[in-house]
């Protein structure tokens, strides 16, 4: 973590990205996790297999809809533990269709979760709306993609009460949420439970 440190004041990165996996129901899908740091800003993308090709996808898929050089400006540095499906790193740091740099990925340390310790609070908000061992399968992108934005449009306190979504407009603009299609929810609508989305399941 002191490397990282030291890369982050060297390279004038902006934020670090936060990656995990939320699993589910046992052999089922999972999905991937990424966390804005700073913003607090959280998004989820359902993968069938817990596997490096699938999360080499996601990221694949993010350079293809944005570009490269947004795809840097969103995904400066990640930072992620030592789980079977991150085992590689240059195909997320590398741009599979220029082969230019993309990202710079670091591990924490050893029995160190706590070194992610952001995306693990956002989890614990995010388990309010897919309870452990939900059967994931049943969950369309769709549905995932509102779960991220009803949380990112919640008013955070250590965001002196402005939402994730509002944070990350701030410091980044709006280009990027409207290019992914991101979705800000008005207060009076945001849910923060397991029934409304379960409504919407299939």
């Amino acid at each position: 973590m002191l490397f990282r440190s030291r890369f982050l004041l060297s390279h004038s990165a902006p934020f670090t990205v936060e990656m995990d996996t939320v699993e589910g129901k046992k052999g089922g899908p999972v999905l991937l996790s990424l966390e804005w740091k700073e913003n607090s800003l959280i998004r989820f993308h359902k993968r069938e297999y817990n596997d490096a090709r699938s999360v080499k996808e996601i990221f694949d898929d993010y350079e293809k809809r944005l570009g490269l050089d947004i795809f840097k400006k969103l995904f400066p540095v990640l930072l992620t533990d030592r789980g079977s499906e991150f085992t590689d790193p240059s195909a997320l740091e590398f741009s599979p269709f220029t082969g230019e740099r993309r990202s710079y990925v670091f591990y924490c340390d050893p029995q160190r979760a706590d070194q992610k310790g952001a995306i693990e609070n956002c989890h614990s908000l995010a388990r309010r709306m897919i309870p452990k061992s939900e059967d994931l399968g049943r969950w369309t992108q769709e549905v995932i993609d509102e779960v991220g934005d009803h949380l990112n449009s919640y008013p955070r306190k250590k965001l002196m009460d402005k939402s994730p979504y509002d944070s990350f407009s701030f410091f980044l603009g709006d280009d990027i949420p409207n290019l992914l299609n991101w979705e800000k929810i008005p207060p009076k609508d945001i849910h923060l439970n397991p029934h409304y989305f379960r409504n919407k399941l299939k």
